[in-house]
């Protein structure tokens, strides 16, 4: 016996009180679920739109969770795949999540423009835009893959139809490790004018970035070896500097953000352009500028913290660490002697366990 199809109704709400209305939620029904785009109808059916509902309200348990323990405010989309519930997640922020159904998305989709949609927003976009003076998803919608195929390939051509038409066929996927870890500060409204007033975000930032390095190395064994310090000042190209990032074993370095913090406010003191490619053996990935009081680093609109080029211990090499710092007796000069070539002849070893790169003779940043 087969099973009836499920109606799902979509209850609307008063937008009284919100802190913001943008104007896809403007012209958009508001219901307990979240945001409808397009003209939907309150009352839908099928297993499809049913999941969605669920879905919608796993995501406010969600939101509601992360504001009632950390007091963070989130946006989220609800559709029925990745693409379309990347561009919901989008739409009305700060406090919103959007639902797109099956039955909206291409009618949303005719008035959104190219460059906006996920992975359009480069040279491809930008190659569409030219190739066929296309401003919105719904001037390539008459496209068939064989005519969009003359102008970008088969491969392409396929991509951009099936974006077009709200066609998403890749899987969600448990998130990749991260290549990087950022933290960073806006100040659009009130640039800072003063190191001494940076001084407070410097601190900030390398607790919030020092944090997330802990996870990193508690979840999957991972160290950055450097930090990037990035800057913008009012008017002008965003300016950065990488130094070594706090080694895990330093004193007081794993217990304390105070290691991080005491390091970028070492790299904003220096005039040494060369430091994000000393003891690598070749050029910096990008210019590195003297970043001084007076070179023209106020008044500031954006800074930030980066650590990068992860690198994962081994097993064996912390086993070999924990010899290095064992407690030792003095028996003697002999002793002390013979302990000091064993230790150097181990610390040789753990380097070369840490970076196979070093056996290889080819420098890598990243694992």
């Amino acid at each position: 016996m087969a099973l009836p199809v499920p109606v799902v109704r979509w209850v609307t709400v008063s937008r009284k009180g919100k802190e913001k209305e943008t104007a896809a939620m403007s012209a958009s029904p508001a219901t307990e679920y979240g945001v409808l785009v397009g003209d939907p109808p309150l009352v839908s059916f099928g297993w499809g739109d049913l999941l969605l509902q669920y879905a919608a309200t796993f995501a406010q348990q969600i939101r509601a969770t992360l504001f009632q323990e950390l007091g963070y405010r989130a946006s989220a989309g609800v559709s029925y795949n990745r693409f379309l519930a990347k561009i919901g997640s989008g739409l009305n922020k700060p406090d919103q999540q959007t639902v797109i159904l099956s039955s909206q998305a291409e009618s949303f989709l005719y008035s959104y423009p190219v460059t906006n949609i996920p992975s359009l927003g480069g040279k491809l976009g930008a190659l569409v835009e030219n190739a066929f003076g296309a401003q919105t998803a719904g001037d390539l919608m008459n496209h068939t893959v064989d005519q969009l195929a003359l102008k970008l390939g088969p491969e392409q051509a396929q991509f951009l139809y099936n974006r077009c038409h709200g066609i998403d066929d890749s899987p969600v996927e448990d998130s990749k490790e991260p290549g990087t870890l950022t933290s960073a500060k806006n100040f659009m409204r009130f640039p800072v004018e003063s190191l001494s007033k940076l001084d407070r975000w410097i601190s900030m930032n390398s607790v919030d970035l020092w944090t997330r390095v802990i996870e990193e190395w508690e979840m999957r064994k991972r160290w950055p070896r450097s930090l990037t310090i990035s800057f913008t000042p009012r008017g002008q190209n965003q300016r950065s500097k990488t130094t070594a990032f706090p080694l895990r074993l330093a004193k007081g370095a794993q217990n304390s953000p105070d290691a991080l913090a005491a390091a970028v406010r070492m790299c904003l003191s220096t005039s040494d352009t060369e430091a994000d490619s000393a003891g690598r053996g070749r050029p910096p990935r990008h210019q590195s500028i003297p970043m001084t009081q007076t070179s023209g680093m106020f008044p500031m609109i954006g800074f930030s913290l980066t650590a990068k080029s992860f690198q994962r211990e081994l097993a064996s090499a912390s086993m070999m660490e924990r010899w290095l710092i064992r407690p030792r007796n003095n028996a003697g000069n002999n002793s002390t002697a013979t302990d000091g070539a064993r230790a150097s002849r181990a610390k040789q070893q753990v380097k070369v366990q840490n970076d196979p790169t070093e056996q290889m003779g080819v420098g890598l940043d990243e694992v």
